[in-house]
């Protein structure tokens, strides 16, 4: 419960999840062939990012990963934590897109499932960026703070 008065953690989960949000709603349309248009980028870009946000605020995703990492290592592996956080979190966010598209018929299932592991892998390095880029930012916050 201390976590969500920090100023630093919703610094870094705004950045991270509108990150990964820009970076798939990019992705995702040109994965599938479909244009990329910039009204459509904005759009999902704020309807998954605040969908990411809640999920990654009110899910135990971190506890789940590292459940599911030790079923296939003893020890732990923050690599394959992060590969099934990823995976989880790029899941979420695709069907919901979907949803918010109405797009309910098997064609787009299936569209989606063709194009979903080069999407987890784009999310995950978008993640890593993101990641590094919130650091940097919560830096510079408590710079700035701790001169206040």
């Amino acid at each position: 419960m201390e976590k969500f008065k920090s100023l630093n953690y919703w610094i870094f989960n705004i950045v991270l999840s509108f990150g990964v949000s820009f970076i798939m709603s990019i992705f995702g349309p040109l994965l599938q062939g479909a244009p990329v248009l910039f009204r459509d980028v904005l759009k999902f870009t704020l309807y998954t990012g605040i969908i990411s946000m809640i999920v990654t605020t009110v899910l135990p995703l971190d506890l789940v990963c590292g459940v599911i990492a030790h079923i296939f290592t003893k020890k732990e592996n923050k690599f394959l934590k992060d590969i099934i956080y990823t995976f989880i979190l790029s899941l979420i966010m695709s069907i919901s897109t979907l949803i918010i598209l109405d797009h309910l018929k098997l064609e787009y299932w299936i569209s989606l499932g063709r194009v979903f592991m080069p999407l987890v892998i784009i999310a995950y390095f978008a993640s890593m960026f993101f990641k590094w880029l919130a650091r940097i930012i919560t830096d510079w916050v408590d710079k700035f703070r701790s001169k206040a």
